[in-house]
């Protein structure tokens, strides 16, 4: 059984304890794991809750008792519905049964312009005895979700991947103007949904010129979206 690491401060892991526990309780171990069988917290899933959940957010979940992403009990349905609340770049959902599924599976995907996409060689991988990793051949922005399934099929949960904070674990590097590379700290790398205390941002000053601003990663990436949170700037653009 995982142990808690005594190396880093609570609600840290990794190293140089740069990771973010993400578990609902107990904490993580150094590895990241959540500890006793914790599971994650609301709109994190998967190994070390690495990967974004945008169930928790969406617009309409059906059955509705899927809405939190995981149920604490399962329901009998043949379908599960899913309209996000932002489109997204689907790469990937997980599906909770109260047992092993053996059954037949569809996903049908949609998105502004196109209402019906089917998905290209659904591929259901086992993840644990009772999880499911569904993935399709085609890449796409999507906005809506359906899963066809046997009929009376008792569904316990589900996820859907909504990418993953590429900058942490110092894997990102920011360089502003040409005063030299800066290392993104803890703080300013941390994961933000609505905004940043003024006190973890990075003060950049200028001569009355452009800032500009380019952020590299160790290595090549696929990226869907980039937010940056600051105060007292105007963002004139971004390539």
């Amino acid at each position: 059984m995982a142990k808690r690491s005594e190396r880093c401060p609570a609600g840290y892991y990794g190293r140089y304890c740069k990771q973010v526990c993400r578990c609902l309780e107990n904490g993580c171990s150094y590895e990241g794991a959540c500890l006793f069988g914790g599971g994650c917290v609301p709109g994190w899933f998967g190994e070390n809750c690495l990967f974004r959940d945008v169930v928790p957010e969406a617009v309409e979940v059906k059955p509705e008792s899927l809405a939190s992403g995981a149920s604490p009990s399962c329901r009998k349905t043949s379908h599960v519905h899913v309209v996000l609340k932002e489109e997204v770049f689907f790469t990937f959902l997980w599906l909770k049964f109260k047992g092993y599924y053996s059954g037949q599976l569809s996903l049908e995907l949609s998105n502004k312009t196109h209402p019906k996409i089917p998905c290209l060689l659904p591929v259901p991988t086992l993840v644990r005895s009772t999880t499911h990793r569904v993935r399709c051949d085609n890449k796409m922005h999507v906005t809506r979700i359906d899963v066809t399934l046997d009929n009376g099929t008792s569904v316990c949960g589900v996820h859907v991947n909504g990418g993953r904070n590429l900058a942490l674990g110092g894997r990102v590097h920011i360089k502003v103007n040409t005063t030299g590379e800066a290392k993104s700290n803890l703080d300013l790398k941390q994961d933000v949904t609505n905004q940043v205390k003024q006190n973890s941002c990075i003060d950049v000053t200028s001569d009355g010129g452009v800032i500009t601003g380019v952020v590299s990663f160790e290595y090549p990436v696929t990226i869907h979206q980039i937010i940056l949170h600051f105060t007292g700037l105007t963002l004139i653009g971004c390539k």
